[in-house]
């Protein structure tokens, strides 16, 4: 088997509509399913009332990650930008969550254009718990901003997945060890047979009656007597 390591960027396939929570029809809803170097936005009314709260769940797609594969990096990015003044508003901020569980701190929107990176703590995300993240954008009036026109102004999003996968090939001694929590292949095993070492290809029971150490990528089995 070979390990590759790859990136991709992943923007928004659509929203959580069980979870979003807005006011009245979004405007030029394709514009949000942009990356966050977009200059295109949508528009997205916030509830009225007093200290309503308005949620907006970004969804992916992370599918096409391989089934194998071991997440190293996460970087998340969105676009845009809050209308109303501080003292309308008590909140107004963005997020990442996986599934109900927040990751990292939430980061302030502004009233003006801005593209924010999100924080997302120490990460430790697998291809499981990636399939379940989403970017949550969040305003909750103050009783001076009841019945204000508010928006949220949406460029676009973005998600940069680095990961390692086994592509497959068959090249390679097909012995993998875990060290710091990644898989890594070794490049040859040999084996310790009546004081001679010996280079092995079929390693299916090569572990059965001996001891091993890695040394350099190579793994050495030495006999039990």
């Amino acid at each position: 088997m070979a390990i590759i390591t790859a990136t991709t960027k992943f923007v928004p396939v659509g929203y959580d509509s069980g979870r979003s929570v807005y006011y009245e029809d979004i405007l030029n809803p394709s514009r949000f399913l942009d990356d966050a170097d977009s200059e295109n936005y949508a528009t997205v009314y916030l509830v009225r009332g007093t200290n309503a709260e308005t949620f907006f769940y970004l969804t992916f797609d992370f599918s096409s990650i391989p089934a194998n594969a071991n997440i190293t990096s996460v970087v998340a990015r969105t676009k845009g930008r809050c209308s109303g003044t501080p003292n309308r508003l008590t909140f107004r901020q963005v997020r990442g969550y996986v599934g109900d569980t927040a990751k990292g701190y939430s980061i302030n929107l502004t009233a003006s254009d801005q593209t924010i990176t999100l924080d997302l703590g120490s990460g430790g995300f697998t291809r499981e718990s990636l399939q379940n993240f989403t970017i949550r954008w969040y305003a909750k009036r103050s009783n001076n901003g009841t019945n204000y026109s508010l928006y949220f102004y949406i460029y676009g999003a973005d998600v940069t997945v680095t990961y390692e996968y086994d592509d497959g090939s068959g090249t390679g001694s097909g012995v993998s060890t875990k060290e710091n929590g990644i898989w890594n292949e070794a490049s040859a095993v040999w084996k310790k047979i009546s004081g001679n070492w010996v280079q092995q290809t079929d390693t299916q029971n090569i572990f059965t009656d001996g001891v091993y150490k890695k040394t350099d990528g190579t793994i050495y089995v030495t006999e039990n007597n």
